[in-house]
């Protein structure tokens, strides 16, 4: 092989091994509604620590009414937290373009109820947020939402923050995520 083929060859030998070292089946980017942002969360989690996590919260900021990351802000971001073994606490924030940033610590938490929502499962609590909001308002002004969602054995809600254009609070929404329903809703 000449010499010139060899630096030519070089660079791609170099991103197939760099290729090889990201974590398992993460989509491509595409999307960034919350099943593409569980998929490398989970991804990540597995190949760093094996399979004995549980997902029990979920947060995200800043999301359109469609539940996809919205493009209008600077750092929107999907979170997940897991429990695992012996108190392990495990943080994995997803930023827009798949990347990721994985914290841990200790937690007290110990519940085995799991996190089982869906990007639809956003959809609707956004949806109902939403008509909260223009119900009690009569405006149209919420540009896009934050979420915190979490299951416990105490029960499983999801807040929904409506945010202005200029990413000022409008108004909160807390959802029971296991029925649908609207439990409380606050105007800022």
């Amino acid at each position: 092989m000449s010499p010139l083929a060899k630096k030519l060859l070089l660079p791609f030998v170099c991103l197939l091994f760099l290729g090889c070292s990201t974590p398992s089946d993460i989509p491509p980017i595409k999307s960034g509604d919350l099943d593409w942002a569980r998929a490398i969360a989970d991804g990540v989690v597995a190949d760093l620590y094996g399979e004995d996590l549980v997902m029990f919260a979920v947060a995200a900021t800043y999301l359109d009414i469609s539940g996809f990351l919205y493009d209008g802000a600077q750092h929107p971001w999907w979170r997940f937290s897991y429990i695992g073994y012996e108190g392990l606490y495990v943080r994995v924030i997803v930023h827009p373009h798949g990347s990721t940033t994985v914290t841990e610590g200790a937690g007290s938490f110990t519940s085995e109820i799991m996190f089982t929502y869906t990007s639809a499962d956003v959809r609707d609590w956004l949806d109902l947020a939403r008509y909260c909001y223009r119900l009690v308002t009569g405006r149209e002004d919420d540009a896009c939402y934050g979420l915190e969602a979490f299951c416990s054995e105490y029960g499983s809600e999801a807040r929904i923050e409506l945010y202005d254009a200029a990413f000022d609070p409008l108004a909160r929404a807390v959802i029971d995520m296991s029925v649908g329903t609207l439990i409380s809703f606050e105007l800022y």
